[in-house]
């Protein structure tokens, strides 16, 4: 939506994602974004998720 997002996904080359650009991460996957703008970034984010499963599980 705003500024610019590295995002990062395990076993895969980080990317760079601008404002009104889209991405996907794979199920199951370690990923991390980085706001490298000098100003803020904003991303909405849609979830699939399986019915009484958590949207997320941190990495130990």
């Amino acid at each position: 939506m705003e500024g610019q997002l590295e995002i990062k996904i395990d076993g895969k080359p980080s990317q760079i994602i601008q404002a009104g650009q889209t991405f996907f991460i794979p199920n199951g996957l370690v990923h991390d974004g980085i706001n490298t703008n000098s100003g803020s970034t904003k991303v909405l984010a849609t979830y699939v998720v399986e019915k009484g499963k958590p949207v997320a599980t941190p990495v130990k």
